[in-house]
């Protein structure tokens, strides 16, 4: 299960922040010496905001350990944002369990993105009823991707969606898709790729895309790319690459490939291979995205190897590719078996590429029929693959 990442772990934003306070600088100091609590909790955190850390740890620490939920939430924040997460944790649960929604919310998040649901919504569901619009977004998760209540699950997300949320809409629109509401998804994904939310303004160019409109489509994809969305840098890259557009496909598939995109490194192996004729640069990307468990491009790899003659490889990758049920990949294992008569394994590739309607591997499939090449010679069953190759190619 892939994490949600709603904290956002580098930056997460203290509460009661200074600004909003009427204390000076000294009075907080005179009455923090003093004792009170709330002066140490002000003072505390005006340190750390000058990033004066060790003074504003200590100060919030006092009062912390004086049961100031404020400050044990404002400490759990430090403590997180350095990655201190054993120490966060502690401070949390005390704000939380006396009733800070900012901590309860925090607590829930942090459970969810690391698949601890059973922690995470107690606190979710605690900081969503006070209406939290973050923990609805991310109990309205925990219903989708945990529990498969689709139903709890557009109704959390609708309450934060309402609040303008653009997460919460952005799942919204995914879940109105997935049960065919598509006029009402559109409208959702708008919503939140209008207050510029990448993940939605690549879904809004997705649902585009598959209706041919590519104005729109390419639109929406570069917005989300130009923020940094990897799988809208790919697309825009594949859009440029078919239009032979290469000086644009290149700089949006290398900037997905960059972030580990796997379908834009092999699309880079594909261009450099087919259009640059560089093999060392193909070879390079398909085996980053081979790596990742991308079957196409374990199949493209094996290739690279085979036009190398380095077999071993190539028949490793082509495995790879074929285990994954990629249809190529099982017909060129096939071949590889093959064309170095080791027909007994060369049948069962080209039966399971030719029963999803690979055309060559039906014809090699005949003729192993036909010439008892690893199975035992039937004549019925060769003309059987010679017809069904004849009416793919015809119907393809």
């Amino acid at each position: 299960m892939k994490k949600f990442l709603f904290l956002a772990l580098s930056l997460l934003v203290w509460s009661n922040v200074m600004a909003q306070s009427e204390w000076t600088q000294l009075e907080m100091e005179v009455k923090a010496e003093a004792g009170d609590v709330e002066a140490q909790s002000k003072y505390g955190l005006w340190f750390l905001q000058q990033g004066k850390s060790e003074e504003g740890v200590y100060w919030l620490k006092k009062a912390a350990e004086k049961g100031n939920s404020e400050a044990q939430y404002n400490l759990g924040v430090h403590y997180y944002n350095n990655k201190l997460y054993n120490q966060a944790l502690p401070w949390w649960r005390k704000a939380a369990t006396q009733n800070n929604t900012d901590a309860q919310r925090q607590l829930g998040l942090h459970y969810l993105n690391n698949n601890n649901y059973e922690e995470a919504f107690p606190w979710l569901e605690k900081a969503a009823k006070t209406g939290d619009a973050s923990a609805q977004c991310g109990l309205g998760n925990y219903y989708s991707f945990y529990k498969k209540d689709k139903e709890q699950a557009a109704y959390w997300y609708t309450q934060s969606a309402e609040q303008n949320n653009a997460q919460a809409q952005n799942f919204l629109g995914i879940l109105c898709m997935e049960s065919g509401k598509n006029e009402e998804g559109v409208e959702w994904f708008q919503k939140a790729a209008q207050a510029g939310y990448p993940k939605a303004q690549f879904n809004l160019g997705l649902h585009y895309e598959k209706n041919n409109n590519w104005e729109q489509a390419v639109l929406w994809y570069k917005k989300a790319a130009e923020k940094g969305d990897a799988k809208a840098q790919c697309s825009l890259g594949t859009y440029y690459l078919n239009h032979k557009n290469f000086e644009l496909a290149l700089f949006w598939s290398e900037k997905a490939a960059e972030q580990g995109n796997a379908i834009a490194q092999r699309n880079l192996g594909i261009y450099y291979d087919s259009t640059r004729k560089d093999l060392a640069q193909a070879e390079s990307w398909f085996k980053k995205a081979a790596e990742q468990g991308d079957a196409v491009a374990q199949n493209l790899l094996g290739i690279v190897y085979m036009k190398k003659h380095q077999n071993e490889e190539g028949v490793y990758w082509f495995k790879k590719s074929a285990e994954q049920g990629y249809v190529h990949g099982e017909f060129n294992l096939g071949l590889h078996y093959y064309n170095n008569k080791n027909y007994t394994e060369a049948v069962p590739w080209f039966k399971k590429a030719a029963e999803q309607g690979n055309v060559s591997a039906m014809e090699k499939l005949s003729a192993c029929y036909r010439y008892g090449r690893g199975v035992e010679k039937d004549i019925k069953q060769a003309e059987v693959w010679a017809d069904k190759a004849k009416q793919t190619s015809n119907n393809p």
